[in-house]
C-alpha cells in the first residue's frame, strides 16, 4: 500500500535498481530496509532502541499528515523544503528533550541541602531562566537553595 491505494507490484518490479526481497507487508517499496544507509546514519540509529526509532518514525508520519493532509506531500515539494521542515522538527525535538531531561534531573533536588558555607539545612525553590542552546532558547528550571543565615543562594549542581 502507498497511502490508501493498492498499486501493481509488476509495475514496481520494473523500476531499475529496486528489489522487493526485503519488502515487508504494508510497507512502501520506496522505503529502504536494506543495509545501504550511510555509516553516519547507522551510528546515530544505533544509539536508540527499536521502540524509540519507531516513535521517531511515527512522529514523522503525524507531522506529515498534519502538514500536508490526507493526500500527503505534493509532488512538487522539493528536497530542500522537506529538509527545512525536518530540521525545524529536529530543533524543537532537541529543545523538548533537553528540557525534559533537565527537569527530571532537577526533581532529584527536592530534598533539603546543606549550605556549603555554614552547613545549615536549606530548602529548594525553582529558579527559571532562559538558556541559549544550539537550537534556540530553552527554559532552564533548576533548584535554587537560599541560606537565610548566610544570605547566600547556591545551586547544588554547581557546588
Amino acid at each position: 500500500l502507498i497511502g490508501d491505494s493498492i498499486f501493481d507490484l509488476d509495475w514496481v518490479r520494473g523500476i531499475p535498481g529496486l528489489t522487493l526481497g526485503s519488502l515487508h507487508l504494508g510497507e512502501s517499496p520506496w522505503s529502504r530496509k536494506d543495509s545501504v544507509m550511510s555509516e553516519a546514519v547507522e551510528k546515530r540509529r544505533a544509539r536508540f532502541s527499536p521502540h524509540a526509532l519507531e516513535l521517531m518514525q511515527e512522529l514523522g508520519r503525524v507531522i506529515s499528515a498534519e502538514t500536508y493532509g490526507s493526500d500527503g506531500p505534493p509532488v512538487e515539494l522539493t528536497w530542500n523544503e522537506i529538509e527545512e521542515l525536518g530540521h525545524e522538527i529536529g530543533k524543537l525535538t532537541a529543545t523538548e528533550f533537553d528540557q525534559t531531561v533537565q527537569r527530571q534531573q532537577a526533581e532529584k533536588f527536592d530534598d533539603a541541602c546543606r549550605c556549603p558555607q555554614c552547613g545549615q539545612q536549606c530548602n529548594p525553590s525553582v529558579k527559571h531562566r532562559d538558556l541559549t542552546t544550539r537550537d534556540g532558547t530553552a527554559d532552564l528550571s533548576e533548584p535554587e537553595f537560599r541560606c537565610v543565615s548566610c544570605e547566600r543562594s547556591f545551586f547544588p549542581s554547581a557546588d
